[in-house]
C-alpha cells in the first residue's frame, strides 16, 4: 500500500491524474463531469493567489500540517477544519470524502510525501 502510494504521488508529480475518487463520485451523483487541467503558468496570479488566500493563508509557511491552526482547533474544543492545501489535495486526489479517523490518517501519512516530491 506505502509503495502504491510513493508510486502514485511520484507519478501525479509529473503527469495530471486522469481522475479521482472525488470526481468519479461526482460523476455518479450528477451525470457526466467534463473537465480539463489547467497549468498554473495559464492561471492568472490573482486567482491563485486567492485560493491560497481565502483556503490556507499559511500555506508558504508550513510543511504540509499547519500546527498552529490545529493546536487552536483542539484548545477551543471546535468541529472545524484546520486541513492546509497540501492536505486537501491529498484527500481530493486519491482519498474519499466524509470524516473518519482511516481517512485522516492515510491524509496525514500521504501529506509530507506530497509536500516532498510536487513542486
Amino acid at each position: 500500500m506505502l509503495g502504491a502510494a510513493v508510486l502514485a504521488i511520484g507519478l501525479y508529480a509529473i503527469v495530471p491524474s486522469p481522475t479521482t475518487p472525488y470526481v468519479l463520485c461526482d460523476g455518479l451523483r450528477l451525470g457526466l463531469i467534463q473537465r480539463a487541467w489547467v497549468p498554473m503558468d495559464r492561471i492568472a496570479p490573482v486567482v491563485a493567489r486567492s485560493v491560497v488566500a481565502a483556503e490556507d493563508a499559511n500555506f508558504c509557511l508550513h510543511w504540509g500540517f499547519d500546527m498552529e491552526q490545529l493546536r487552536a482547533v483542539i484548545a477551543q474544543g471546535q468541529d472545524r477544519g484546520a486541513s492546509t492545501l497540501t492536505q486537501q489535495t491529498v484527500k481530493n486526489v486519491w482519498l474519499w470524502q466524509g470524516r473518519s479517523w482511516p481517512r485522516k490518517a492515510s491524509e496525514a501519512a500521504m501529506t509530507p510525501l506530497v509536500e516532498l516530491v510536487w513542486s
